[in-house]
C-alpha cells in the first residue's frame, strides 16, 4: 500500500477557483436579492395592468402577503419597495 506525499508547501487553488468560493459580501447580495424580487413584482404588475386588467391570473392574492399592495399601479411601486 502506497501513501501519497504531500509537500511541506500547502498547494494553492487559482485565482478564479478561490474567487468562486469566496464568501459572499451578506449586505450586498440582500441588496441584490430584494432589488431583483421587487422589480419582478413591479414588471409583473405593470404587465398585468397593460395587457387585460379584467382576466387576471390571480395578482390580488398578493395583498394577503404584501401589506398596501393592490393591482393597481400604486400598488406595483408598493410591491417594488
Amino acid at each position: 500500500m502506497t501513501t501519497a506525499v504531500r509537500s511541506s508547501k500547502e498547494e494553492e487553488l487559482p485565482a478564479a477557483l478561490a474567487l468562486a468560493f469566496a464568501p459572499l459580501h451578506k449586505r450586498a447580495f440582500g441588496i441584490a436579492i430584494g432589488t431583483a424580487c421587487g422589480l419582478t413584482l413591479f414588471l409583473f404588475t405593470a404587465v398585468f395592468l397593460l395587457r387585460d386588467p379584467e382576466h387576471g391570473v390571480g395578482l390580488a392574492l398578493l395583498s394577503q402577503y404584501f401589506k398596501g399592495y393592490t393591482v393597481s399601479w400604486p400598488g406595483a411601486l408598493i410591491g417594488f419597495f
